[in-house]
Parts: C-alpha cells; sequence; structure tokens
C-alpha cells in the first residue's frame, strides 16, 4: 500500500513540486515584515531527500468492526477490502520507522477512512502524529507528514458502527474538523489544552480509540500557508478548494495539498 506514486483516477492528489525555480526564501518570507529580507543561504540542489507515500489506506477503527458470531455477517466482513485494512495500516506506520535511511517527509493521500467515520479520523491522526514523534527521536529533527484528504473523507453521510451487527450511524467529519483532528500534520498545530477543549471525554482519553491523543506539531524548517483562516471557530469549509502549500527551509522541496478534483 505504501508506494512512491498515487494511483490512477483518484480525485485527490497530494502533489508533489520537486526543483522549482522559486526562491524557498521568498515564499517563506511572505507576510513577515523586516525579516523577510533576510533570506537564508540558497539550498544546494545536489542535496537529496527521501519521499515515503502511503496512499488509500481506507482506515477503519477496529471497536466499530463486528465481533459476534453471526458467520454471514463475518463473511461479509472478511471480504470487504476496505473495512478488514485496519491491521494493515498500522503494519505500514511501522514499515516507515524501520526503513533505512529514514524519509525526510512521508505524504498520506486519500481515501483515509472507509467511509469519513470521525473516529477513524481520530485514531489514524493518533497514529500519524506517534510516528511523527518517533522519526524524530531516531534523529530525523525535522521529519515531516503531510495529510491530504480523498473524497470519502469529508461530509461522508455513510458513516456506520457495525459492532453489534447492526449498521448504527456515527459522526462524520466536516473540513475545520479535520484541520483540527489532523492539527501538527500540515494543519495547524493543537496544543494539549486545545485538544481537551475540541475532543470528547471519551475521544480525549482514548477510551473508544487505538491511541489517546498525541500532540506533534509541524516541524520548525517548515513555512505553511493554509487557504483557510485556522482561529475561525464560527467558519466551516466545503470541499474543493486548496488547503496548504508547505515549503521546507532549505530544500528545493514543496508540498501542496488539494482537496479539489484535478481531472475527471
Amino acid at each position: 500500500m505504501a508506494r512512491f506514486f498515487e494511483k490512477n483516477n483518484k480525485i485527490v492528489l497530494a502533489v508533489l513540486l520537486i526543483a522549482l525555480c522559486v526562491s524557498i526564501g521568498m515564499v517563506s518570507g511572505i507576510g513577515k515584515g523586516e525579516e523577510a529580507f533576510a533570506s537564508p543561504p540558497p539550498p544546494d540542489p545536489n542535496d537529496p531527500f527521501i519521499v515515503a507515500h502511503i496512499t488509500d489506506t481506507h482506515f477503519y477503527p477496529l471497536s466499530y468492526l463486528y465481533n459476534g458470531t453471526d458467520e454471514t455477517i463475518l463473511k461479509s466482513q472478511l471480504l470487504d477490502r476496505k473495512i478488514t485494512s485496519e491491521a494493515s495500516f498500522w503494519t505500514n506506520l511501522e514499515n516507515i520507522a524501520a526503513m533505512d535511511p529514514l524519509p525526510d517527509y512521508l505524504v498520506i493521500s486519500g481515501d483515509l477512512t472507509h467511509n469519513g467515520e470521525r473516529k477513524a479520523h481520530i485514531d489514524l491522526a493518533n497514529g500519524l502524529r506517534s510516528l511523527q514523534n518517533e522519526i524524530r527521536g531516531l534523529g530525523k529533527h525535522n521529519f515531516q507528514v503531510f495529510v491530504v484528504n480523498g473524497n470519502h473523507d469529508l461530509y461522508n453521510e455513510s458513516t456506520y458502527d457495525y459492532s453489534s451487527g447492526v449498521a448504527v450511524k456515527v459522526p462524520n467529519v466536516t473540513r475545520k474538523e479535520m484541520s483540527l483532528i489532523y492539527a501538527g500534520l500540515g494543519f495547524p498545530n493543537m496544543y494539549i489544552s486545545e485538544a481537551e477543549a475540541f475532543y470528547s471525554a471519551d475521544e480525549y482519553s482514548g477510551a473508544n480509540s487505538k491511541i489517546p491523543y498525541t500532540q506533534s506539531h509541524n516541524a520548525p524548517n517548515i513555512d505553511i500557508v493554509w487557504n483557510f483562516d485556522p482561529e475561525s471557530a464560527a467558519t466551516d469549509y466545503v470541499q474543493g478548494d486548496l488547503t496548504y502549500i508547505a515549503s521546507a527551509e532549505g530544500q528545493y522541496v514543496n508540498f501542496v495539498g488539494l482537496d479539489i478534483p484535478l481531472s475527471n
């Protein structure tokens, strides 16, 4: 599942723009006043970096899987390639942490979840922040994860819990909620106090999640411009827009997060 190329015909693509003829210093200096004129030394175009890519995880929480004895339901669940991929996601994260050499960046692109279940997003985001902290602890201090959603991940009305054997409706996520859930993964940072205010008691404690809330912030050498107001509590954001542009100081590399179809 982990690979360096997005599969064909996906609605949402993570676009990696390499070797741009644009000064990173100019990009990172926008809106910073006089300090924008203090440009860092130009990057060395021969300095290599490694980008890992995971796509279409279709992650589904273990606690939502049917845990009864009805053979018909069990068979249906086992044959669903999306719903049974929960375990493979964690295996992919372990594989990323075991890469030699370790990657400088990880791009994970949608569909991230089975059908946009809020709990699925929370589990996945905490797993990614844990990975980000782990790889930074191994010496890649500026390792950064960039998340880009797919067409199943936002505003999806087909979000269900099948653990009882009957489909029970569960919450989905909006774009605003996604920007909070994936804090520090290309989206604005969130501190523990902010997380306590955003998550419900069981979500924050991890009572219904594989991993409790994990804090990890965007790397300090990454300059990110968001195409929305991360401080606005009243505004939600509809699908179909540019989400962010991120540039890495000292490297000819830009990451563009898109929430818009590039083609049919």
